[in-house]
């Protein structure tokens, strides 16, 4: 445990960001038709969180969800740079317009995060897609005890990431797999409890 945890305990800051264009991409259906999630796993914010501020030796425990957004679709044809034709157009889900709220723990490295801030997400980037606008609602929200709930997020199902947000016991999980990034180019994939 870190020294701000061991003077304060386990407290979060809420962020609140916006975005007018953002993918978190699933995989390929049929290799035409490309879905969006309409949840934030807990993967993504990670991963977006520790390329906009770097630390390698650190994990960043977030966990947020979508509170406004609009399903819309971009159609594109990635273009074969070799024979300079494009490829099957790939139509992609997108989300427009949206509204997110993030809970963030509190550490030593985490809490110098900045109240305001901006930052690319998700997938699509090239296309104009992934910027955030991320701002502070709340400071030093010190953990409650444990309530029955739903589950509005994915996180892998590990202890750490259970200690993380208080989850003691889960009465009725739904399963799958979220892929975590190693250095490279290399994926593995993580048991995690899905949403709901």
């Amino acid at each position: 445990m870190d020294k701000y945890q061991k003077e304060n305990g386990r407290r979060y800051r809420k962020y609140g960001f916006t975005s007018k264009l953002l993918c978190i991409g699933d995989r390929m259906r049929g290799s035409v038709f490309r879905p969006c999630l309409d949840v934030l796993p807990a993967t993504t914010l990670e991963g977006a969180l520790r390329d906009r501020f770097p630390r390698p030796d650190r994990c960043v425990y977030a966990i947020g969800r979508f509170t406004k957004m609009q399903k819309d679709s971009l159609v594109y044809s990635p273009r074969d740079r070799v024979a300079g034709v494009s490829k099957v157009p790939i139509q992609t889900e997108v989300l427009a317009d949206v509204e997110a709220e993030v809970y963030i723990l509190l550490n030593d490295w985490t809490v110098e995060y900045p109240k305001q801030f901006s930052m690319r997400m998700g997938a699509m980037r090239a296309q104009g897609c992934g910027w955030t606008e991320w701002e502070t609602v709340e400071d030093e929200i010190p953990a409650g005890e444990p309530v029955r709930g739903t589950l509005y997020s994915r996180i892998p199902d590990s202890p750490k990431w259970r200690e993380a947000f208080g989850i003691k016991n889960v009465l009725s999980q739904r399963v799958g797999y979220l892929p975590i990034p190693e250095r490279g180019a290399r994926t593995y994939y993580h048991r995690a409890l899905f949403e709901g």
